[in-house]
C-alpha cells in the first residue's frame, strides 16, 4: 500500500510539473544561451495539447493508462505584490477524471517565475536564464533544477532539438525538454520501488503559438 501511494504521488507530481514549466523549445545544434522570450512564449491565446501515458509494471503484469493535458494562456493580471503575470490554465484528463487549475507566470529578463495564486509572494523559479549546459538553480525550498544538455526529441507534434532540464525533489527526478518557439515538447519520469516501476510520459501533440 505504501508503494502504491508513493507511485500515485509521483504521477501527480509529474502531471502537475507540466503546469509549472511553461512552454517553449530549443532550436539549433549549438549550445548558445537561450533568452527568456525564446523558451516561454507568454502570449494570450497560446495553447498546448499533450498526450499522457502512465505505465505501471509490477514484474508480473503491465498496465497502461492514457490521458491528456491542455495548457492555455487565458489572460493577464497583476498580483497583490504588483507583479504583472500571465494566467496559465491547465486541464488534466485521466481515466474520466478532469482536474483544472490556474497558475500565474512572470516572464522576466532573467527567469520564469510561477506563482500559485494572486496572493503568492514566493514564486517557484521554473527557468533561469541564460539556459546553458551545466547551469543549475533552486526552484523552491525542496526542489532544484539543472540543464543537462541538448537532445533531439521526437513527439507526435514533430522532432525538436531541445534543452534537457532535470527537476529533482525528494530523491525523484522529472526531465523536461524545451524546444525554441514551441515550449515543453516532452516530460518523462521513471521510478521503481519495491519491485514496482512507474513510467510517465507527456508528449506534445499540438502547439498554437501567437
Amino acid at each position: 500500500m505504501k508503494c502504491m501511494k508513493h507511485i500515485v504521488y509521483l504521477a501527480v507530481v509529474l502531471l502537475f510539473m507540466l503546469s509549472y514549466v511553461a512552454i517553449n523549445g530549443c532550436g539549433g545544434d549549438d549550445d548558445e544561451p537561450a533568452a527568456a522570450g525564446d523558451y516561454w512564449p507568454c502570449a494570450i491565446g497560446n495553447l498546448w495539447d499533450y498526450v499522457v501515458t502512465m505505465t505501471v509494471d509490477t514484474g508480473d503484469t503491465t498496465m497502461s493508462v492514457t490521458g491528456s493535458i491542455t495548457l492555455k494562456i487565458v489572460g493577464d493580471t497583476v498580483l497583490i505584490n504588483g507583479q504583472y503575470v500571465f494566467m496559465q490554465e491547465y486541464v488534466v484528463t485521466m481515466s474520466g477524471s478532469v482536474d483544472r487549475d490556474t497558475y500565474y507566470i512572470a516572464d522576466t529578463d532573467t527567469s520564469i517565475l510561477r506563482f500559485s495564486s494572486v496572493y503568492d509572494t514566493i514564486p517557484d523559479v521554473m527557468l533561469e536564464f541564460p539556459l546553458e549546459t551545466g547551469n543549475n538553480w533552486i526552484v523552491s525550498g525542496y526542489q532544484t533544477a539543472a540543464v543537462l544538455g541538448r537532445k533531439n526529441i521526437s513527439v507526435p507534434a514533430g522532432t525538436y532539438n531541445c534543452y534537457e532540464v532535470a527537476y529533482a525533489a525528494y530523491g525523484d527526478t522529472v526531465y523536461d525538454y524545451f524546444a525554441a518557439n514551441t515550449g515543453i515538447v516532452k516530460e518523462y519520469m521513471s521510478d521503481t520501488e519495491s519491485g514496482m516501476t512507474l513510467i510517465v510520459e507527456v508528449e506534445l501533440e499540438v502547439a498554437i503559438i501567437n
